[in-house]
């Protein structure tokens, strides 16, 4: 598959993630943001049995008994459940929506996903490189500078070591 190829399909799997976690429709940012920073890791935190059962909701049981889950830890995802069928079912935070949404660090917002196994090598890089840059406290522009940085230098592969929930 052609390099450009890869990169359109990215990118278009990491809008669609976006759009799935954006709660509602964009709307013109009022002057106090309702969520302005990051709450604690707790407030984002789930019961670990409690995110994997959400995990797994996102896909019929024949597709998501045998699939990996991952939840989130206080460094970013990690294999919660190791899977059979190359599956990666997974709960996304508000975090991974667009960077100007107003509720980009609400705790309350979960979206449960199940990505196939070319979706899950290709696609949960950007959530786990994104989510382990905003826990360990980076800014916004310094996690976009670094996934463009990323993109660019065609490192990507480097983001998933040692993180394979497949």
């Amino acid at each position: 598959m052609a390099l450009k190829q890869i990169h359109s399909i990215f990118l278009g799997a990491f809008v669609l993630v976006a759009a799935l976690i954006a709660t509602r429709p964009a709307v013109a940012q009022d002057p106090k943001e309702p969520y302005p920073t990051m709450a604690p890791i707790e407030q984002y935190s789930m019961d670990r049995d409690a995110e994997i059962a959400l995990a797994r909701s996102a896909a019929p049981e024949a597709i998501s008994n045998d699939a990996s889950v991952i939840v989130l830890a206080r460094q970013g995802y990690e294999t919660a459940v190791q899977g059979k069928n190359g599956w990666v079912c997974w709960v996304g935070r508000g975090w991974l929506g667009m960077f100007d949404h107003p509720e980009f660090w609400n705790p309350k917002v979960r979206a449960a996903d199940c990505l196939n196994p070319p979706a899950a090598r290709s696609v949960l890089p950007y959530p786990y490189k994104r989510t382990e840059l905003l826990l360990s406290g980076h800014s916004k522009l310094e996690v976009i500078a670094a996934i463009k940085a990323a993109i660019d230098k065609k490192n990507c592969r480097l983001w998933s070591r040692g993180r394979s929930a497949t």
